[in-house]
């Protein structure tokens, strides 16, 4: 049976009871403030900083209620602060979710008659209550800013990246900061300047651009160090003066653009950019050279990261490559890219990134053995252009035992000649990619292949593939060593691809009888062949799946047609008994009417368990 929901922590409620009187108290106090009598920020000497109280003290900048509200979260430790501040902000992304599409159409026929500070929501006085608090962390998510930068943009206005540029010399200690939407680069500037702490950075879908890039780097040398009395004013960064010093970065030349600056930003080691537009090639190559400690940087336009680090090096010479070595433990190079890494690409690869230890590629076939020079890779994903074929098996013969997580897919277009791969053949992605993981992937912990692409027939042959799928007396006795790590298994085809693209029932069959630590088995696709409620009695007889916490066997996770799964309630009530630890049961495509799956719900609420069922019906 699966557990029953507890009783939640005494500090756990204590929490959400404080997030819900700071949401609702910022929510009050915002809603009462006139944006009109806001103060402008008046660009002044860098010079005159002035030292703002810290939390015990006296916030003049605070309104009556603001200031009240700030004496009031000083009885906490800064720890539970940060804890309550972030389930506050949880809940209102949870509020700005219900019926948010329609919300945003009614304001927009509405907009001449509501007032600029329904659009505040709260944040614009936690902002500002949080002055002096000593918080690393403000975990405002992705989502949150979306939300928020809709509604800012229907105002034309700039309120709420002013009033982050207002908090944010007022929290020093931050090592995280997810600005999405928002920055540009007097926020940079400003980021630079007052969180010389910063570890993890996310700028992405801003107008950050090269100078921005350069001014984060440049100015942490003035950085004040962090204390418990902070900055109070924000005017002195918005020197229009300081900004146009910053020399824009011209594409001359690289080293002449992009010289090293006084003072790297050396605790840096994250930095996501996004659908940032604005930033070039140049600017990434900056980025590359001056924050030494970067193990993580997302940025793809019209070239990848790993075009860009091929193009920078490409001029230097080999002995001299060593000297410019990064740090980066992840790369990719996905959709859209300038141009598909060749042999020698990647062998100039290992010595610029020795650290790679994550790599998102799409590429070619025959590429990939020359993947085996990376080191310390353990994660892989690959999408292949033409087929996966021997280049494929020749990686993992070489490189799978060390690998912990792969994902594999292949989406050859089916009309295409079969000229095109030497012997390509329809229908086996799965069997061979699987059957490939398990024989070489012994610490595999995740397995992911989707698509609806060829297989070469070499790579067929040199793993004896036909021969092993006819005899089931082989793939039983095999399975027992195989996947013995393994926790999730995604196998995703697609709905409307021909032939119909689908495993070998006997090669999962026997791999879910034997797997015992796998919590995640998502199946989306052309499965319902075979996936009956006897099926699944069978895995379960021999395998209980006493950890699986996440089932979806779907033919589309956009909303399905009953029946297409031969799946019925037989089933989901057998998993409730048998899967002591199962938390999302997702049955879209089942077998089901709509009166047995509202008494699985009554019977889930009726036991209390800590459990969600989902089925998503298409609408017809």
């Amino acid at each position: 049976m699966p557990t029953r929901k507890g009783c939640g922590s005494l500090y756990r409620l204590s929490v959400a009871a404080g997030c819900k009187l700071l949401l609702s108290g910022c929510q009050r106090v915002d809603a009462q403030t006139d944006p009109f009598q806001l103060p402008e920020n008046v660009n002044v000497s860098p010079s005159k900083l002035v030292i703002s109280p810290s939390r015990d003290d006296v916030d003049l900048d605070l309104c009556e209620d603001q200031r009240k509200m700030k004496t009031w979260l000083g009885n906490l430790p800064d720890t539970v602060v940060e804890d309550v501040v972030s389930a506050a902000l949880q809940d209102l992304e949870a509020q700005l979710m219900v019926d948010n599409d329609k919300k945003l159409i009614m304001t927009l026929i509405k907009i001449e008659t509501i007032k600029m500070n329904d659009f505040f929501f709260g944040i614009h006085s936690l902002l500002k209550i949080l002055r002096g608090f000593h918080i690393n962390d403000l975990n405002i998510s992705k989502g949150l800013w979306s939300i928020l930068w809709d509604y800012e943009q229907l105002l034309s206005k700039s309120l709420l990246r002013e009033a982050v540029a207002g908090a944010l010399p007022h929290l020093p200690l931050l090592t995280t900061l997810n600005l999405p939407y928002l920055a540009d680069d007097r926020l940079m500037m400003i980021i630079g300047r007052c969180l010389p702490g910063l570890t993890s950075l996310d700028i992405s879908h801003g107008m950050v651009t090269d100078r921005g890039v350069r001014s984060l780097v440049g100015a942490s040398h003035q950085s004040p160090s962090p204390r418990r009395s902070v900055v109070r004013n924000l005017t002195p960064l918005l020197d229009n003066n300081e900004l146009s010093s910053v020399e824009t970065l011209k594409p001359s030349s690289i080293e002449a653009r992009l010289s090293p600056v006084k003072s790297p930003r050396p605790k840096l080691d994250s930095l996501r950019l996004e659908a940032c537009g604005s930033i070039t090639d140049y600017g990434i190559v900056f980025i590359l050279e001056n924050y030494t400690n970067l193990r993580n940087l997302i940025y793809q336009q019209r070239r990848s990261v790993l075009e860009i680090i091929l193009s920078w090096t490409s001029h230097l010479d080999r002995d001299k490559i060593k000297d410019h070595a990064l740090k980066l433990e992840h790369l990719e190079h996905v959709f859209p890219y300038g141009i598909s890494p060749f042999s020698e690409h990647i062998s100039l690869l290992h010595e610029v990134c020795p650290n790679l230890t994550s790599l998102n590629l799409v590429t070619e076939d025959y590429v990939l053995p020359y993947l085996s020079g990376c080191a310390q890779l353990t994660c892989l994903s690959v999408e292949l252009e033409d087929c996966v074929g021997e280049g494929f098996i020749s990686f993992l013969e070489s490189k799978g035992h060390q690998l912990k997580e792969l994902t594999v897919s292949s989406s050859t277009d089916p009309e295409s000649s079969m000229e095109s791969v030497d012997g390509g053949q329809q229908g086996h992605l799965f069997n061979l990619a699987v059957l490939a993981a398990a024989t070489y992937c012994s610490k595999i912990v995740k397995l992911s292949v989707s698509g609806c692409g060829l297989v070469s027939t070499g790579a067929v042959e040199s793993l004896d593939l036909m021969t092993k799928l006819n005899s089931s007396y082989w793939l039983r006795s095999q399975a027992r060593s195989w996947f013995r790590c393994l926790e999730v298994l995604v196998l995703m085809s697609y709905e409307d691809s021909l032939p119909s693209m689908t495993i070998h029932s006997v090669l999962l069959l026997n791999i879910l009888k034997t797997v015992s630590s796998l919590q995640v088995l998502s199946l989306e696709g052309n499965f319902g062949s075979f996936i009956t409620d006897e099926y699944i009695r069978s895995v379960t007889e021999e395998n209980p799946l006493n950890v699986l916490r996440i089932l979806d066997i779907s033919v589309q996770d956009q909303g399905g047609l009953p029946g297409r799964i031969p799946l019925t309630v037989n089933t989901a009530q057998l998993l409730m008994e048998k899967c002591a630890n199962l938390t999302e049961l997702r049955m879209s495509d089942w077998r089901l009417t709509d009166e047995e799956f509202t008494s699985l719900l009554d019977q889930v609420r009726n036991n209390n368990w800590n459990l969600v069922l989902t089925r998503k019906i298409r609408s017809t």
